[in-house]
């Protein structure tokens, strides 16, 4: 009775005490349990496909892999502030460690061959550049039968033919060469060269404060590894455009690294409008005038496009007509619509003209393009999720298209959240 009475005789006017405030240790204290838990997780997976009574290496690794977690938890709950310092080292750890088990797993117990004509027609096109032979000239059936690639791994054309040439620029192979040169007979490690790359780019790009949240989004999107494993050749165009990330006031630098990106893949060809628009209303150059925009504009596009034509001038100068039917290949070579976006309708045996996917993507391009133009301050950082995107309506909609934006946009956000202003100032 006596509380019933006193709650009822408190003053109306008195208000509950404020939250504490969200300090940096805290936010510390959530990464490190979510990393550990994604730390455990991936052991359990190579617990469950690592076949462990057969690879012995691969038991040590797993169990290292769970210490590891361990320590994360560990961390995370420890009343011990002066160990925090260690969360974002220790998640990077995390991340190094399950990429590098991840992908032995893969090559050694999951699949031992390529698991994509893509990596397989690379590692082919590497050899034959090698004994002076266009890769762009000539049928990369070969391939399929070198790397006891069975027939599932390739890409159908609608006409119920497989695609037999190079259907990517000339960087996608080159960057193989030197390593096919000194025997390396598995290029899948030459990828998780570049997949490790990204992930200090990423991780050392952003300030000290910031680490422990970086590369939380690498890490939870999981199928990036299983892709470096299995054949996906993606990360060597992520590197280039990271540095773009980095170096996105200094537009020569970012041509260059966009020059080197578009020269490996086409995924990245579709910044290009976003980019000019980026260059052209950056506030760096609002104050200058439209001269200096424009001087911006050239100072970006002409060593993109010069690096562009470096890589493959050969190439182009060799047998433009191939190199062209090449490279243009997933537009013009009639590929059958298959992935994880709209074209799931025809997988699913909806009679949709692939022409409907190819509008569709169309009008969600220059519909984005406007509202960049337009609503640019707010949506100045969506341009590097615009190309994710736009490639989810394709009528070749995989989902690598758009999964490989992610370390992209963590870095992204981790330069932008470099000056925190709601959280505590408390430096991890």
């Amino acid at each position: 009775m006596e509380v019933a009475t006193e709650a009822r005789t408190a003053p109306a006017s008195e208000e509950p005490a404020p939250a504490p405030p969200l300090t940096w240790e805290t936010v510390a204290r959530f990464a490190a349990a979510a990393a550990g838990a994604i730390t455990v997780h991936f052991g359990w997976q190579f617990w469950m496909s690592g076949k462990l009574f057969i690879y012995h290496e691969i038991a040590a690794m797993d169990l290292l892999v769970y210490a590891v977690g361990f320590m994360l938890f560990w961390l995370a709950l420890v009343d011990a502030p002066r160990w925090r310092r260690w969360t974002g080292p220790l998640i990077l750890a995390a991340v190094v460690l399950t990429t590098v088990t991840g992908v032995y797993v893969w090559t050694h117990s999951v699949l031992s061959i390529y698991g994509t004509d893509d990596i397989a027609f690379q590692h082919y096109s590497a050899t034959l550049v090698l004994r002076g032979i266009d890769p762009y000239a000539v049928s990369m059936r070969p391939a399929l039968e070198r790397f006891h690639m069975p027939l599932q791994f390739s890409t159908l054309l609608q006409n119920g033919t497989i695609i037999d040439r190079v259907s990517w620029p000339a960087g996608s192979f080159l960057i193989f060469v030197p390593f096919v040169a000194l025997g390396v007979s598995d290029v899948r490690w030459v990828v998780l060269l570049f997949h490790l790359a990204a992930t200090g780019v990423v991780y050392f790009a952003t300030p000290v404060r910031v680490r422990p949240l970086v590369l939380l989004p690498v890490f939870g999107a999981q199928e990036l590894i299983e892709f470096t494993g299995g054949g996906v050749v993606d990360f060597p165009w992520v590197v280039p455009v990271l540095l773009m990330v980095i170096w996105r006031r200094r537009p020569a630098l970012m041509g260059l690294c966009y020059g080197v990106a578009c020269g490996i893949k086409q995924v990245p060809w579709f910044l290009a409008p976003f980019l000019l628009v980026y260059l052209f209303k950056d506030s760096k150059n609002r104050v200058h005038g439209t001269r200096q925009r424009l001087v911006s504009l050239a100072s970006f596009a002409v060593p993109a496009i010069a690096v562009f034509l470096g890589i493959n001038a050969p190439f182009i100068v060799h047998d433009p007509v191939n190199w062209i039917l090449g490279t243009l290949a997933p537009a013009i070579g009639n590929p059958i619509p298959f992935g994880q976006g709209p074209s799931t309708l025809t997988q699913l045996g909806f009679p949709v003209p692939t022409d409907a996917y190819v509008i569709m993507t169309a009008a969600i391009a220059f519909l984005l393009l406007i509202n960049y133009v337009v609503y640019f301050r707010q949506l100045r950082n969506l341009m590097w999720f615009f190309p994710a995107l736009i490639a989810w309506f394709l009528p070749r909609s995989l989902h690598n298209y758009f999964v490989f934006w992610i370390p992209i946009m963590a870095l992204v956000l981790g330069l932008e959240a470099a000056t925190p202003v709601d959280i505590g100032t408390h430096a991890v």
